[in-house]
């Protein structure tokens, strides 16, 4: 995806999905997607749904909708992409990679998420995260294990579900940040790569809930 640079203007999503997932196993070959916007500004796929940033900074979603990813108030599965509940404008990140849950950053650095495992409990809405409601400049959204926000100083925050964020120690220059299932990954603005938790690479024996170690050799 894209909030910062990288936009898929005037690109249709048949042009960029490949791949199954979801309602549909599309096979090998690209198939169009009926009611997707004529621009779109960033696409995000994650487990059973994906979203998409319009280029009116709207968010809608589609797929698979068990635990609310679609964010429209319902548990209805959607074939085709539908309006996020609250997001029809202003928002400036996106992420829902890896999981049933997605987020989004609206003006003024406000955090809202939806579906299952980044809050206490499933949400079908977009529901602001207890402490993130100002000063969040992106987000990505890991699965349970992780989900990680750069903040408006450069520092950065992390959490599991049904867990308050948490300042990670020793970054405070933070320009863009990944989170997987255990593994998180920070770009600094002096262009190094710091790691924390179990990560490809790593020692085993390491404790995966040590600071973060500077990626050697980049």
């Amino acid at each position: 995806m894209l909030g910062a640079g990288g936009e898929f203007e005037g690109t249709s999503l048949q042009d960029l999905l490949m791949g199954g997932g979801g309602l549909t196993n599309y096979g090998q070959t690209p198939q169009p997607i009926g009611g997707v916007p004529a621009a779109i500004k960033g696409l995000q796929m994650a487990d059973g749904f994906g979203c998409l940033l319009t280029a009116g900074d709207a968010v809608q979603c589609w797929g698979e909708n068990t635990f609310g990813e679609l964010g429209n108030g319902t548990n209805t599965q959607s074939a085709t992409p539908v309006p996020v509940t609250g997001l029809g404008s202003g928002v400036t990140w996106l992420s829902a990679n890896g999981s049933t849950a997605a987020c989004a950053v609206v003006a003024g650095g406000d955090l809202k998420c939806w579906g299952q495992g980044v809050l206490a409990s499933d949400v079908t809405t977009p529901t602001d995260v207890p402490g993130l409601t100002s000063g969040v400049v992106s987000a990505s959204v890991g699965g349970e294990a992780s989900t990680c926000v750069i903040m408006k100083d450069g520092s950065v925050q992390c959490w599991e579900a049904g867990s308050p964020p948490t300042v990670v120690a020793g970054i405070s220059s933070a320009v863009y940040v990944a989170t997987n299932e255990g593994c998180s990954c920070a770009l600094l603005s002096n262009r190094k790569i710091m790691c924390w938790g179990s990560c490809p690479g790593s020692d085993p024996s390491d404790d995966a809930d040590g600071g973060p170690v500077e990626v050697q050799g980049l």
